[in-house]
């Protein structure tokens, strides 16, 4: 079923206090099993959009320059803020700001972007809009690393017609196809591919069946994407 677009001032209250909560219990977790995909320099100066409470720097903190975290959530910002300061990470700046608004004041400043778990809560054209700006804080020959539930894995495909539950937040789940369209819309015309189990344990049992035949692709739960 296909569901109405949300304004932005709706899809602004969907990230309040149980959500930042929500997200600081998981998001660790899921970007940790991410570092084997990712080629990482004690020099790079990386961005991190929708950066969420800040996770992914206390995971890279030590093996970059600088890490900059942008979210257009003041809790999240003030959430990320905080735990950098109580783990003494010097090296992270969080910034609570439009992200196409903050890229166009920072072109060519960033060797490495991330967008983990970031897409999906984004529809199509701010998306385009969005990674369009990121492309131009990019460094040449900077990279963006894309991590994202893919839309063809059966869970989505059961949340879709509402007979699984899905995150509220998530209003656009794409699968690859999809998401390398917007991304040469945005600029993007390299873009690297694979699909990886989910982080859930339980779920990740399953991934062995991603390689079956037929019904395999109903079993790629991720998508973890390097674009450039």
């Amino acid at each position: 079923m296909k569901m109405n677009k949300l304004t932005s001032e709706e899809i602004r209250s969907l990230y309040d206090d149980e959500y930042v909560e929500q997200l600081s219990a998981h998001t660790l977790l899921k970007n940790k099993r991410l570092l084997e995909y990712i080629n990482l320099d004690r020099c790079d100066v990386v961005l991190d959009i929708g950066c969420g409470d800040g996770s992914f720097a206390h995971l890279i903190h030590g093996k970059i320059g600088k890490y900059v975290g942008v979210d257009f959530s003041e809790k999240c910002i003030q959430r990320a803020t905080a735990k950098a300061r109580m783990l003494n990470i010097a090296n992270a700046e969080f910034v609570c700001e439009d992200i196409a608004a903050y890229c166009a004041k920072h072109p060519k400043t960033y060797d490495k972007a991330f967008a983990l778990d970031f897409t999906e809560h984004v529809y199509d054209d701010e998306l385009v809009r969005i990674l369009g700006a990121v492309k131009t804080s990019l460094k040449e020959n900077g990279l963006l690393y894309i991590h994202t539930p893919n839309g063809e894995y059966l869970l989505e495909i059961l949340k879709k017609r509402n007979i699984a539950k899905q995150f509220i937040q998530h209003i656009a789940v794409r699968n690859r196809n999809e998401m390398v369209d917007l991304l040469a819309r945005s600029g993007f015309m390299k873009v690297e591919s694979r699909y990886i189990s989910h982080y859930n344990v339980a779920l990740r049992m399953l991934h062995f069946l991603s390689y079956v035949p037929l019904v395999g692709k109903y079993f790629r739960a991720r998508i973890f994407m390097v674009c450039q």
